[in-house]
Parts: structure tokens; sequence; C-alpha cells
């Protein structure tokens, strides 16, 4: 709780990825993951012209705002934060894959165990991972640990 925020300047390729939504291709493990902790915003494009040498990518300035702890997580509900991770690893290292089978992969449950969970969370066990927000995986976390 020392640290409010921070302002970083990235590759812009990277920051989009960072303030990317769910549903799109640049949506990924850090964009959620970096989601349980901060809220991105953009602040600035800078072009490669402001520096010297001259790279040949663009560059961002984005601030992460942290949330306080105890305020997020009563937000999200009581979670496992190493089994949040385990499955949002696992479902979106086989992102081609439905989400039944990217959390097959995880040995955590069986099969059948784990179709009856993505139900019980009431979501879709077609679904790809790169659809599902972080409430989402929370809630589906949640159930999962009842499981275990």
């Amino acid at each position: 709780d020392l640290i409010d925020f921070v302002v970083v300047m990235l590759q812009k390729e990277v920051a989009l990825r960072l303030l990317a939504q769910p549903g799109t291709k640049a949506y990924g493990v850090p964009t959620v993951m970096l989601e349980t902790v901060a809220t991105v915003k953009m602040l600035m494009h800078v072009g490669p012209e402001e520096f010297h040498p001259r790279p040949k990518v663009d560059s961002a300035v984005i601030r992460l705002s942290f949330h306080p702890l105890p305020a997020r997580a009563a937000a999200l509900g009581v979670f496992d934060r190493k089994l949040l991770k385990t499955i949002i690893n696992n479902t979106f290292g086989q992102r081609r894959k439905t989400l039944l089978n990217g959390l097959a992969a995880t040995g955590l449950l069986s099969k059948d165990a784990l179709r009856e969970c993505v139900a019980e969370a009431k979501l879709l066990p077609t679904v790809r991972a790169e659809q599902l927000t972080l409430e989402e995986f929370v809630r589906l976390a949640q159930v999962i640990k009842t499981r275990l």
C-alpha cells in the first residue's frame, strides 16, 4: 500500500496488450493478471521522432493505478491467486482450444468434473479463454476450488 500508482513508458504494442479487452487478439495472460492488481490507463503516445537515436517502434506512456488490496479482493470475492493463475495460464496456453479443453490440461479435476464446474460458473464449455473477463475467471476458480 506504499505505492498508489506508477507511470511508465513502454513499447506501444505492449501497452495495447495491457489495455486489451476480452474477445480481442491482444487480450491475454498479462492483461488478466495485471487487472487483478491495477487499472491501466493510456496517457499518451510517444512517436519515434522524440528519441535520439530514433527507435523503430512507437512508445506509449501508461498509468498503472494499484487497487487497494482489501477493496479489490472484496470486489472480486475471495479467491486463490495461485489457482487463478494456473487456470488463466493453462487456458490461454491452449488459445485455440475451448475453455473446457484448456481446463483439462491443468489436471486439476476430471473432464466431467470440470464440465460441471464450468456450468456452475454459468459459462459455456465452448467459449475460449480470450472471451472471458477477469470476473468470470475468478468465478470459475471459486467453483473449482470447492471441488479440490
